[in-house]
C-alpha cells in the first residue's frame, strides 16, 4: 500500500526552485524549499537565475528573487502577471498558473530588493504555509474562485491554493538594542530577528568585543546591519559647560571609534550623554541647549575625519521635555534616537498607558522635529532589561555571544516568568504600541528606525510573543490589535507564555 501510495506521489507534477544568486535570496530560496521538502518525498533542484526550457514546462517552479537577479520573475512582471515592486523592502507572495505549462503552477516570492525577498520568505511561512493559520486566509486575499477553506497546511503534491499578497513596510529600520554581554548566542539571535523580518541590531558595550568582526559578518549574512554602541560620556561624571572637559572627550570618542570600532566592518555607532537625568537643566543652561552644542562640535570633528559614518545619538526625553526645539539644530547628518519619551511603550511596565494620547502626541513631534531632511529613530521597552543590581561595567574585550548551552536553558527558564507577565500586558495594551509608531510614521522624518530594548530576554533560545508582535506593528502598525495577536500567536514558531 505505501509503495502504490509513494510511486502516485512521485508521478505527480514536482517542484523546481529558481533562485536569484545573492546571499539573501539564497537564504530566502533555502529556507522556502526547505519547507515544501518536508510534503514531497522527492529532493528538490535548486537553479540559480536561470533554467532550460524543458524543466520550466515539466515543473512546478518556485520562483525566489527580485526583478533585476531573477529573468523568470522579471519576465512574469514585463508581461503583466506580477506588479514591480519599487518601496524598500517590499515584496510579493503569488501562486499562478504558470506560463510555460498551464497544468502547473508558480510560486513567486519576489522582492523589491534582496531583504523584500527574504521578508517574503519569512511571511510565507508564518501565514500562508503554517497549518495552524488556516482561520486567517482571508487576510491574505485568496483569489475570489479559490477562496474555499484551506486543508491543513500545504500539500505540496497537490495543487497550491492561489495567492496575490503585497506588503511593505511602514518602519524601514526595525530591530533590538541591547548590551552585549548578555547576547549568549548571537547566531541564534540573528536567526531569530531574521525570522521576523527585523534588520538593525544596536549593541551596547563598555570595550568592543573580542569577535566583534566575527558577529559583523553573521550578522550581514541575514540583512542585519550592526551599530555600535558606546559612551559619549553617559555613566561619567562630566561638566558640558566646560571647553576643557569637551576637549578630552572629543579625543577619547574619536580615538575609541578609529582603535576599536571602525576596523570592524560595522554599519555605524550610537550613543548617549548626559541626558539621562530628570533635570532639565545644568547650572542656568538646558541640557537641551548643551546636548546640542556637546554633540555638534564631536559629531561635527569624527565626521570630518569619516564622512561616510552612519551616528546615532540616544537622547532621554526626560531632560528635554518642551525644551525639544533646541534639538532641532544637532546636525542633520546625526540621527536623533529618542528614548524615555512617555508611558508604555516606552516605559519598563507595559501596564503603564496612563498618558497614551500625549505620549503619540509628542512621538509625532519629535519624529518630525526636523522635517523630511533628517533621520529619526526611537527605542520602545516594556519586555526585558537588565538586572542591574547586578550588573558591573565590563572591564576590558569580552567574547560575546559564546554561551554554553546548558546555561542558555538555564537562564531561559530564568526568564519565563518575566515573559509571562510581559506578554499579559502587550495583549492588553497592543494598542498603545500601535498608536505610537503610527505617531512616528506620521512625521514623516527621512528615515525611520525603532528598535526595541530586549536585554537577556533569552531570545536567542525562544521566540516570546512580545518581541514578535514588536516586529510585526514595526511592518504595520495599522494593522487591528487583536488580529496582530491572533496572526502573530498562532505561528508554529512562537513561543507564548500567557
Amino acid at each position: 500500500m505505501a509503495s502504490t501510495l509513494n510511486r502516485k506521489v512521485f508521478a505527480r507534477p514536482r517542484w523546481l526552485v529558481v533562485t536569484g544568486a545573492g546571499e539573501l535570496e539564497r537564504r530566502a530560496a533555502a529556507d522556502a524549499a526547505a519547507l515544501i521538502q518536508q510534503h514531497v518525498p522527492y529532493v528538490l533542484q535548486t537553479h540559480v537565475s536561470a533554467c532550460d526550457r524543458a524543466r520550466l514546462r515539466r515543473h512546478n517552479l518556485l520562483l525566489v528573487g527580485t526583478r533585476k537577479s531573477n529573468p523568470l520573475i522579471a519576465a512574469l512582471i514585463d508581461d503583466g502577471k506580477l506588479r514591480a515592486l519599487r518601496k524598500e523592502q517590499s515584496y510579493a507572495i503569488t501562486v499562478l498558473p504558470s506560463p510555460f505549462n498551464p497544468k502547473r503552477q508558480i510560486l513567486a516570492l519576489a522582492g523589491a530588493d534582496e531583504r523584500g525577498v527574504l521578508y517574503a520568505a519569512r511571511d510565507w511561512e508564518h501565514y500562508c504555509h503554517d497549518p495552524y493559520v488556516t482561520s486567517l486566509q482571508r487576510r491574505f486575499r485568496p483569489v475570489p474562485h479559490l477562496a474555499r477553506p484551506r486543508p491543513k497546511g500545504v500539500a505540496f503534491h497537490e495543487p497550491v491554493p492561489e495567492w496575490d499578497r503585497r506588503s511593505a513596510p511602514a518602519v524601514p529600520g526595525r530591530g533590538v538594542w541591547t548590551w552585549g554581554h548578555v547576547v549568549y548566542d548571537y547566531e541564534a539571535f540573528f536567526e531569530h530577528m531574521s525570522r521576523w523580518k527585523m534588520n538593525t541590531f544596536v549593541c551596547w558595550n563598555d570595550f568592543a568585543p573580542a569577535n566583534a568582526s566575527e558577529i559583523v559578518a553573521a550578522a550581514h549574512r541575514l540583512g542585519i546591519d550592526v551599530i555600535w554602541g558606546y559612551t559619549w560620556c553617559w555613566g561619567e561624571e562630566v561638566d558640558p559647560r566646560r571647553p576643557d572637559q569637551l576637549a578630552r572627550w572629543r579625543d577619547r570618542i574619536i580615538r575609541t571609534y578609529e582603535e576599536q570600532y571602525e576596523p570592524l566592518g560595522g554599519d555605524g555607532i550610537y550613543f548617549q550623554t548626559f541626558t539621562e537625568t530628570s533635570k532639565l537643566t545644568i547650572g542656568r543652561t538646558t541640557i537641551a541647549e548643551l546636548a546640542t552644542r556637546w554633540v555638534n562640535d564631536i559629531a561635527g570633528a569624527l565626521l570630518e575625519r569619516h564622512p561616510d559614518l552612519a551616528i546615532q545619538f540616544g537622547v532621554h526625553a526626560t531632560s528635554i521635555r518642551q525644551n525639544v526645539r533646541h534639538l532641532a539644530a544637532v546636525d542633520p547628518r546625526v540621527h536623533l534616537v529618542w528614548e524615555d519619551a512617555g508611558c508604555f511603550p516606552y516605559r519598563y511596565d507595559p501596564g503603564d498607558v496612563s498618558t497614551v494620547g500625549k505620549t503619540a502626541a509628542y512621538t509625532r513631534r519629535l519624529a518630525g522635529l526636523r522635517g523630511g531632511n533628517a533621520e529619526a529613530g526611537f527605542v520602545l521597552k516594556g519586555m526585558t532589561s537588565l538586572y542591574w543590581p547586578v550588573f558591573e561595567h565590563q572591564l576590558g574585550p569580552f567574547v560575546m555571544g559564546r554561551g554554553d548551552r546548558d546555561f542558555i536553558r538555564r537562564r531561559a527558564a530564568e526568564v519565563a516568568p518575566r515573559w509571562k507577565q510581559v506578554e499579559i500586558g502587550w495583549r492588553k495594551h497592543l494598542g498603545a504600541v500601535c498608536r505610537t509608531v503610527r505617531a512616528a510614521a506620521d512625521g514623516r522624518p527621512k528615515r525611520l528606525t525603532v528598535t526595541g530594548l530586549v536585554e537577556d530576554g533569552m531570545w536567542e533560545a525562544y521566540m516570546p510573543l512580545a518581541p514578535c508582535l514588536f516586529a510585526e506593528v514595526l511592518w504595520d502598525p495599522r494593522e487591528e490589535p487583536e488580529a496582530l495577536i491572533a496572526k502573530v500567536s498562532a505561528a508554529r514558531d512562537v513561543t507564548c507564555f500567557a
